[in-house]
């Protein structure tokens, strides 16, 4: 099984600090906690990367089944494009800066995923009259965007840090731990 394997963190004014590539910085006190930290982060990403393999997967799919349909069809996101975005991931994760481009190729992956659900639902057909393909669609690209979050959330806050499902019962606890940007 694949593993992303970030590694770098450095020492400043006596403490290790870690930095990643959605723009927080951690501190810790002692290598031991720091180097745990690095093993969740790549527990986090390596999970990561695995649900946007299924995303690819599906968006894959989706395309065969609407070029069929929908012949003057033109695909507006290469699939292959997707896929350099997670090989990229585990290929950069060892560089120096691999903290930081692990999470910049995760989150071009998310955007350019978002652009090919939004062109395969405005595609002829299925804009008008796939309602099924539609709500499928509509479900992918809200699983994207929820994933695109956490990347985005991750170490900011408890409710960003796992792919634990867990419900809210009020709209205002999960507003209240959403980074403002």
């Amino acid at each position: 099984m694949r593993e992303v394997l970030i590694k770098t963190f450095y020492r400043e004014n006596g403490d290790y600090v870690v930095r990643l590539g959605n723009g927080t910085i951690h501190k810790f006190k002692s290598e031991k906690a720091t180097k745990k930290f690095l093993a969740d982060t790549n527990r986090f990403l390596t999970e990561f990367t695995y649900r946007c393999n299924s995303i690819l997967i599906e968006l894959y799919q989706h395309e065969r089944e609407i070029w069929l349909i929908a012949p003057d069809f033109k695909v507006l996101v290469d699939h292959t494009s997707l896929e350099h975005y997670i090989k990229q991931v585990y290929a950069r994760a060892i560089w120096k800066d691999g903290n930081y481009f692990a999470f910049i190729d995760l989150k071009k992956f998310c955007e350019f995923a978002k652009q090919a659900i939004k062109s395969y639902r405005n595609a002829g057909r299925v804009a008008s009259t796939d309602t099924i393909r539609r709500h499928r669609l509509d479900h992918l690209f809200s699983q994207v965007q929820d994933l695109q979050i956490k990347l985005l959330n991750y170490g900011e806050a408890e409710c960003f840090g796992t792919f634990a499902t867990s419900r809210f019962e009020d709209m205002s606890e999960l507003t209240s731990k959403l980074k403002v940007a």
